[in-house]
């Protein structure tokens, strides 16, 4: 189990049912993908990494864009780089499909993946319903259900429901095919992930909550109130201009005719030393990269590696990514051909939705002049 103050993630996702919500456990306690959103949206390597993955499923979208697909407007590249924030992730993606009284596609709308929970099994071990709620962990919100995406049988399905009740379907895709829930990106690394972010909180707390480099004046008990604030003005006047450090100012009974025993100040605290976690933050951050099959070098600016190969090791780096992840983009690519087919829009059905890469072949072959 890992864990930190407010994340506790089991990585493992277990085929729990859940019978109070009729539904199979994402997760030990059913929240693995909301706490992995939440680890992601904390780390600073994985959400670098994340976005730079989405940014290769996205590719540079459809060339065939001038559809809209639902209410909101959305176009299918919209639903492109919705579905590829959400792969990048959770490795996996739900999108909602509507439907008329006739079985023709109408609206297409992406899911939040982390709502989406699989019904249990039929007899011959399909699922064929699917429970989406905005918050797993409210007792009181019953989940509500929709039919498992399944063109062929939608009109049996708008039939049994009427089309006024019917709620259409869900498309629900995950690239961990041996699992009932896929596993994050950041599954085998979620301790660095939390490493990482932990090692941030420490020094911000560090910082802002600790003796760094604070001073005690300790002197003899003020005659009366506005004495004793002018003294305190006159020491926090001492702070300069930035206000770097601070002092605590304490009363007590001193009895000398001493000044130097009227008065004393001691400086407490530790300074932050920038190498303390220098060697784990790296080791944690390029493990991270690894996960995500993503050279280092194309998330930190500094790496002097990035600039030393010149265009020729950039291009190889982008490469490696496209390479990465081609076999999600192409099932992507699958799963918007299917989706854009038996629409209300004839030109929408025959349209191509192949997906342009990031790096063309064009763009490979200028990197290497």
């Amino acid at each position: 189990m890992a864990s930190s103050n407010f994340i506790q993630i089991d990585n493992t996702t277990p085929k729990e049912f859940n019978k109070r919500k009729d539904v199979f456990n994402f997760g030990v306690d059913n929240d693995y993908p909301s706490n992995i959103k939440k680890l992601i949206n904390s780390s600073v390597t994985a959400k670098s990494c994340a976005n730079l993955i989405g940014s290769f499923l996205y590719g540079k979208g459809f060339v065939n864009n001038g559809f809209y697909i639902n209410r909101e407007g959305d176009t299918p590249n919209k639903l492109l780089r919705k579905v590829s924030v959400e792969s990048s992730y959770y490795n996996g993606f739900a999108i909602h499909v509507g439907y008329n009284a006739l079985g023709e596609k109408t609206t297409f709308k992406v899911i939040p993946f982390e709502w989406v929970r699989k019904c249990q099994e039929d007899n011959n071990g399909y699922i064929s319903k699917l429970k989406v709620s905005k918050d797993w962990a409210d007792r009181k919100v019953d989940p509500i259900e929709y039919d498992i995406y399944n063109p062929s049988q939608v009109l049996n399905q708008i039939n049994r429901d009427t089309i006024e009740n019917y709620k259409g379907q869900i498309l629900y895709v995950s690239f961990s095919y041996q699992d009932i829930y896929p596993k994050s990106w950041i599954d085998p690394v979620i301790d660095d992930c939390i490493s990482e972010w932990k090692s941030s909180v420490y020094k911000k707390n560090l910082i802002t909550k600790g003796f760094m480099k604070n001073s005690i004046v300790v002197t003899k008990e003020f005659d009366n109130d506005k004495s004793k604030a002018n003294f305190q003005a006159g020491m926090k006047s001492q702070l300069g201009a930035d206000g770097v450090g601070g002092i605590n100012h304490y009363e007590a009974e001193l009895d000398s005719d001493d000044l130097s025993q009227e008065v004393f100040i001691q400086e407490v605290g530790t300074d932050l030393n920038d190498k303390l976690f220098e060697y784990t933050d790296k080791n944690v951050s390029d493990k991270i990269c690894i996960a995500y099959g993503v050279s280092p070098s194309l998330i930190k600016n500094d790496d002097n590696a990035l600039f030393g190969g010149g265009g020729d090791a950039i291009q190889q780096m982008m490469l490696n990514v496209q390479f990465r992840v081609d076999n999600i983009k192409r099932d992507i690519e699958d799963c918007f051909k299917d989706l854009f087919v038996g629409t209300v829009n004839s030109d929408l059905n025959s349209a191509d939705f192949t997906i342009n890469p990031l790096v063309s072949i064009t763009e490979e072959t200028n990197l290497n002049n």
